[in-house]
This record gives structure tokens, C-alpha cells and sequence, in this order.
């Protein structure tokens, strides 16, 4: 990864989580990108998540998935979201999890992450 442009040059967020868990999500993480009036795409599970991002995907700029989604949870929509901007030779977005578990680098659950294509962890 190289520099980041400007986010403002930018579209949506597409933040992935339960509409439960948003309310922890966007003050303390989303809140930048609010400040910048960024539109923020939001879904109630990880197959809503990944349509939103196949509608969005030209001006999306980075994905939050929350591990534990329902229908899809975050590794198996970070797993798909990869397997289909190979196949159809996009580049990646980057895709950072949350989760309230305890990650630390080098652990089985942030090697999980990162085999499941994410670029980065935060605990929530």
C-alpha cells in the first residue's frame, strides 16, 4: 500500500455492521468521515453489506465489516468481496474488521483476518 489521496477525493464508506452495533461504530470511528460529509453506506448484515458494495463499488473507498454479522459475518464477506474483485480484475478496497475480541498482531484470530483478504483489525 502506498499513499492515501485525499479522502474527500473519495465516495462512500461502506460500513457493514448490525444496525445495533452502529450506534458504538460511528462516533468513535465514522466520525472523521462525517466531519467530512462523506456519505456513509450502512447495512444490517454481511449479504446486504456486499450488494450495497457491488451497487457502490466505483466510489467506495474503504469497508468496515464487523466480524460477527449475521447471514454473511465479516470473514466470509471479505472472502466473497475478494473472490469477485479478482474475478472481475478490480482492485481491492480496503477492508478493515472490528470486533470487540481482543486482536492483537501476529494472533490466530488477526491471521484469520488477514487469509480472509482484510488489511487491518480494530477493536471496538
Amino acid at each position: 500500500t502506498g499513499a492515501t489521496p485525499d479522502a474527500r477525493q473519495h465516495g462512500p464508506l461502506l460500513n457493514q455492521s448490525s444496525m445495533v452495533y452502529q450506534a458504538q461504530l460511528t462516533p468513535s470511528i465514522l466520525s472523521p468521515a462525517l466531519q467530512l460529509n462523506l456519505p456513509v453506506l450502512q447495512a444490517a448484515d454481511g449479504l446486504e453489506g456486499l450488494q450495497l458494495y457491488l451497487q457502490h463499488r466505483a466510489s467506495v473507498c474503504l469497508v468496515f465489516l464487523d466480524l460477527m454479522m449475521p447471514v454473511l459475518d465479516g470473514w466470509a464477506t471479505a472472502l466473497r468481496m475478494r473472490s469477485i474483485e479478482e474475478e472481475r480484475q478490480w482492485m481491492n478496497v480496503p477492508i478493515v474488521a472490528y470486533t470487540s475480541e481482543d486482536v492483537s498482531r501476529g494472533s490466530p484470530l488477526w491471521a484469520r483476518c488477514m487469509q480472509s483478504g482484510m488489511n487491518d483489525v480494530m477493536v471496538s
